[in-house]
């Protein structure tokens, strides 16, 4: 229900822009005048879209290239045999790979690091699979949040950003450098895993050999994949939901220079549109990102553990959980932007008719509003990187220092 009544608002919002644009000549110069023909979050969407398709997780049929015109969403096709037989593979391959670290647990003399690689291989495990329930059975949403961004863009006239290193600041740069470290991170983390199941599967038969190394390729392939798509979607849907944003901050500094009151609407309504959009996104990804944080924390301390495939998963879910947080941090600060820009006007404009809609369209902008949340308990900005960093220094100080004593009584 919840939803559902997010994407009527969403939709009675678009519909509000579209009377907004036929009553008002006046059209800002960073929108188009005329409606965009394709959507630009589903033509990049498309990309990932594929490989998750692939991989058995996206039950939306008929998809082309910058058209939902025939998308459908449906469990009854030949799809749902693939995707199971994706599931089983999956299943198959990292229940071996479980229980033959899980035989060393009932061994009194089973190390401390060989218990908690069986934790971290149990943690990833849950994770892919959370992400491909999550995805598969939120595939209709999926698809009603595509059309949505779609109608708002034609609705709004949106033109996407012309990319350019050159426009690049020390933020971007930071982002391409933490995003090059989590692929390198991961690439080798998954290397590591498929050294793993080769060696697992050398003492078997001749000729089953090929065939299970075959299947360690693609289980190994399939689970990066599957550890990465719901960050990779969320990233990519609020990267777009950002580029919203500026394009209302440009069109109301075009407002601004009019000095009209009534094409202040234009820019409350867009507000809405994006805030709507927001909380399906929300809705969406709520589930996979709250396990994506925990998960995070939960690897952090066995990083501890010498033990690589620990250490670069760790490295690998770290790295996507801060940039995760600071793209979602990203869209409270667009929104700041261009709260700051109201309250400039609202102080220089001397309209009366002017001040009113300023002051209301000031006071409707709430930046906190645009961050992504933990189910509604908490916010992912950038105070929840300090709290989590300052409470894994807290964890670490305990763990060394009762490290001694841990190693001796593990020896008696």
């Amino acid at each position: 229900m919840m939803a559902l009544s997010w994407r009527k608002g969403l939709k009675f919002a678009a519909k509000q822009s579209k009377a907004t644009r036929r009553c008002f000549t006046i059209v800002p110069a960073a929108l188009s005048s005329e409606p965009a023909e394709q959507s630009y979050m589903f033509r990049l969407f498309i990309i990932h879209a594929r490989f998750i398709r692939f991989f058995g997780c996206l039950f939306i049929g008929n998809m082309k290239k910058g058209s939902l015109k025939n998308a459908r969403m449906t469990w009854k096709s030949p799809y749902l045999i693939y995707s199971i037989a994706w599931l089983a593979t999956l299943t198959t391959m990292e229940g071996i790979t479980i229980a033959s670290k899980a035989t060393c647990l009932s061994d009194k003399s089973c190390k401390f690091s060989e218990s908690i690689g069986f934790i971290a291989h149990v943690v990833a495990a849950v994770k892919w699979l959370f992400n491909f329930l999550c995805l598969a059975f939120g595939s209709r949403r999926l698809l009603d949040f595509l059309r949505d961004a779609a109608e708002l863009e034609k609705s709004t006239g949106f033109v996407p950003e012309k990319r350019s290193i050159c426009r690049y600041n020390g933020r971007a740069w930071f982002k391409v450098v933490l995003r090059s470290a989590m692929l390198a991170t991961a690439v080798s983390c998954f290397s590591l895993v498929f050294l793993m199941h080769c060696r697992m599967f050398s003492g078997e038969r001749k000729h089953w050999h090929p065939l299970l190394k075959a299947l360690a390729v693609l289980s190994s392939v399939a689970l990066l994949f599957c550890e990465s798509y719901m960050y990779m979607s969320l990233v990519h849907f609020c990267g777009v939901l950002a580029q919203y944003l500026r394009a209302q901050v440009a069109t109301f500094e075009e407002c601004r220079r009019m000095t009209k009151a009534t094409t202040l609407a234009y820019v409350a309504c867009g507000l809405q549109n994006r805030r709507s959009a927001r909380q399906r996104l929300q809705d969406k990804g709520a589930q996979g990102g709250h396990q994506q944080r925990m998960e995070s924390f939960h690897v952090t301390a066995l990083a501890l553990v010498d033990t690589w495939i620990a250490v670069t998963y760790t490295a690998y879910s770290t790295l996507g959980f801060v940039d995760f947080v600071l793209t979602s941090s990203d869209l409270a600060s667009e929104v700041r932007k261009l709260k700051d820009a109201v309250k400039d006007a609202a102080l220089l404009e001397p309209t009366n008719p002017y001040s009113h809609q300023v002051q209301y369209l000031h006071d409707i902008i709430e930046p906190d509003e645009m961050c992504l949340t933990a189910g509604g308990f908490f916010r992912l900005d950038r105070s929840l990187l300090v709290t989590m960093a300052g409470s894994v220094i807290t964890f670490t100080v305990i763990l060394v220092q009762t490290s001694d004593d841990i190693k001796h009584r593990m020896r008696t």
